[in-house]
């Protein structure tokens, strides 16, 4: 199996985003894969509380006032309500706009360290890919994977 590594400012990005939605909403591609809380905390992967806190990371180190203000606004319900309930309401485009290559950066960097586990280590779960990998159509040897944190932001940061 190869790695793709993808730059969140390549100019192929947002088209790269737009393809996962519409292959994961809009089509029924097999086998797909949906990866849980459980083999992502198996694995150490971040969560929604990790990238709170590196957002607000980000923002407090920002050289942007209005970006730190905007953030600011919301950081409070982030913290009592968790980042999915605090970012429900968000109004504001350029905050948002702001914290999608902020997120993209966090969730790539951290999918790479994953992928390298799961491959360096012979895992379970690489014997699952190494099997479901024979199962794919010849033309389209693709197999869709999707972790929690992916799911959200596709949908919430569009």
């Amino acid at each position: 199996m190869s790695i793709e590594h993808l730059d969140i400012y390549s100019e192929h990005f947002d088209d790269i985003v737009e393809d996962i939605k519409q292959r994961n909403l809009s089509r029924n591609n097999m086998p797909k894969i949906i990866v849980g809380t459980g083999l992502s905390l198996v694995y150490g992967v971040p969560g929604m509380k990790e990238l709170a806190v590196h957002l607000s990371k980000k923002f407090e180190q920002s050289s942007n006032e209005y970006l730190k203000q905007l953030w600011e606004k919301y950081s409070e319900k982030i913290k009592v309500n968790g980042l999915e309930a605090g970012l429900a309401n968000v109004t504001e485009n350029e905050l948002v706009e702001a914290i999608k290559p902020i997120t993209a950066q966090f969730i790539l960097e951290n999918e790479e360290k994953l992928h390298e586990t799961i491959y360096r280590n012979n895992t379970g779960f690489y014997k699952l890919l190494q099997y479901l990998k024979g199962t794919v159509s010849v033309d389209k040897r693709i197999i869709d994977i999707m972790t929690p944190i992916i799911w959200f932001f596709i949908m919430k940061l569009r």
